[in-house]
């Protein structure tokens, strides 16, 4: 521009037309401020209360079944849902630290069992049935809330058990991809239910600073 300043190119009018919203609008006026990489928003639960009443719902669902068929039968879906999604919710809110540090820090005891499968440049791995299971080597171990919720976000093979045939369902035992070659983990329902709703009713009540650190009570 002639004189010095500031010039603006005109853009067409159909990308104006396109692209002409407030979200759009702010990018453009971050890269004219030098930020080129767009809007980043704060990916953190803004409101935990919405999602505390889904970790409920989830529990209600799983309490539910006892009154679904045995493991021959087909798996329901509301099982598999209820059990995917409170694992995801529930890691969320552990991230997000919208539970207090003494739940972040909360461990239970599951019974693992050791996990064998093929090499990592075997054709079979990762592919269904890799992963073998060694019945003989059930051992109690304390693990993290959070690791439980990898476990069952990030599982490749996934078993759910019933005392016999025509008894409900009880328990799930689930490896990850990571773990695939080290453990599988047995996770009792009516104990993951418990671990829902403590944490649905975890709520933080105060946050406080300690030499440059925030505790969550």
């Amino acid at each position: 521009m002639p004189g010095g300043g500031l010039s603006i190119a005109r853009r067409p009018a159909a990308l104006i037309s396109r692209w002409s919203t407030p979200a759009n609008r702010r990018v453009g006026l971050r890269a004219a401020l030098g930020h080129d990489r767009g809007v980043w928003n704060n990916s953190q639960m803004y409101e935990s209360a919405p999602w505390r009443t889904e970790l409920r719902k989830f529990a209600v669902s799983i309490d539910e079944t006892p009154f679904w068929p045995g493991r021959d039968a087909t798996v329901p879906f509301e099982l598999e849902r209820a059990v995917f999604f409170s694992a995801a919710v529930l890691r969320k809110l552990i991230e997000d630290r919208k539970v207090t540090d003494d739940f972040r820090a909360r461990s239970i005891t599951v019974e693992t069992y050791r996990t064998k499968s093929p090499d990592k440049d075997h054709w079979f791995r990762d592919m269904p049935g890799s992963v073998e299971l060694d019945w003989n080597t059930g051992e109690q171990k304390i693990i993290s809330v959070y690791e439980v919720c990898n476990q069952l976000m990030h599982s490749l093979t996934r078993e759910w058990i019933a005392e016999r045939e025509e008894d409900p369902i009880h328990s799930v035992i689930v490896s990850s991809y990571r773990h695939q070659n080290i453990a599988a983990y047995k996770l009792g329902l009516l104990q993951w239910t418990d671990v829902l709703r403590s944490a649905a009713d975890n709520n933080v009540t105060s946050i406080k600073l300690s030499s440059g650190l925030q505790k969550f009570d």
